[in-house]
């Protein structure tokens, strides 16, 4: 909520599409993904269990969403006043169609796909505002 609020208050205006249903073409890529996913999610458990409470000492980097965070996610968006919607399948192509439509600043990501659309790439990890 406060990194929205101070997105916001930059005068940015923040629409959110999140990807919707798997592509059949790209059913292998996902299955090998969730994988990749159940792995990680073992070594943190793993992880967890062997530092008996002292977290700091884990070393864990990336993660990997809860099922249901995205609808979670819509709707505390929706109440920060931020339009926010699935797409039918990968949301690229729809961000990057708005993107031009509206004639936004860029596309806030960490997918570079955007770069071969043309589209202004902003990304994620790197935007700082506020402080």
């Amino acid at each position: 909520r406060e990194w929205v609020r101070e997105v916001q208050a930059a005068g940015l205006r923040l629409r959110v599409v999140f990807d919707g249903m798997l592509e059949p073409m790209k059913e292998g890529t996902a299955v090998q993904r969730g994988k990749e996913n159940a792995a990680k999610v073992h070594g943190t458990l793993s992880k967890i269990r062997a530092c008996k409470g002292n977290f700091g000492s884990m070393g864990v980097s990336g993660f990997v969403l809860p099922w249901g965070v995205i609808e979670v996610m819509a709707e505390a968006l929706a109440l920060e006043g931020v339009p926010a919607r699935r797409a039918l399948y990968e949301a690229d192509a729809e961000l990057a169609r708005e993107c031009v439509a509206h004639g936004a600043v860029g596309v806030l990501s960490n997918d570079s796909d955007f770069l071969c659309m043309r589209v202004p790439l902003l990304p994620l990890n790197e935007l700082r505002v506020g402080h």
